[in-house]
């Protein structure tokens, strides 16, 4: 504290006919020396910092097999399509919140059917659920086609991967990435 503010309120303590222990404790009671919880709270934020920084920077990029575990969860699901249709134009015009335009895979040929589609997700970001009929063994799959963005080699050959009795298979084409799952 200033020099003069202090000796003002020392004479203006003092005209008021204070004891010198009243003025002692007043004066002890001046300034920041009561504000206890400052350094715990630095503490404490410094420690959130630290966690945080650590955990944004630490985290690793996903790989094929969190893919695949992922496709496999969600393909016990057995949710039903929420678009009935085997034109992927009419799929991409209700399923029109997707990043990306709908398209079958190369790597599929001709011998998939779509049957229809609803929004998923894989690894965060939005994704087609695909309902497939193969024309040859009459079985149906189930295709999730995401935006790559890196999730998969570009235009990577299918990888074939289990997880819970589930066969996946993952690829990449142009810019989307695909996953079949295959089986229970």
């Amino acid at each position: 504290m200033d020099k003069n503010l202090k000796q003002a309120l020392i004479d203006h303590y003092n005209s008021q006919c204070m004891t010198p222990s009243q003025l002692k404790l007043i004066k002890s009671q001046v300034g920041y020396k009561n504000i206890k919880w400052i350094k715990p709270l630095t503490g404490g934020l410094i420690v959130v910092t630290i966690i945080l920084f650590t955990f944004l920077f630490n985290q690793k990029p996903p790989t094929m097999q969190s893919i695949a575990n992922e496709v496999s969860y969600n393909h016990q699901k057995n949710m039903p399509v929420e678009v009935l249709t085997n034109n992927y134009k009419e799929l991409n015009e209700a399923l029109d919140r997707l990043d990306f335009t709908s398209v079958p895979s190369i790597v599929l040929g001709k011998k998939f059917n779509l049957i229809g589609g609803r929004y998923c997700s894989v690894q965060g970001r939005i994704a087609a659920q695909l309902k497939l009929k193969n024309s040859i063994d009459g079985k149906e799959y189930t295709l999730y086609q995401f935006k790559n963005n890196g999730l998969v080699p570009s235009n990577s050959s299918p990888k074939l991967l289990v997880d819970d009795s589930v066969t996946i298979k993952i690829w990449s084409e142009n810019d989307l990435g695909y996953a079949l799952a295959i089986g229970k």
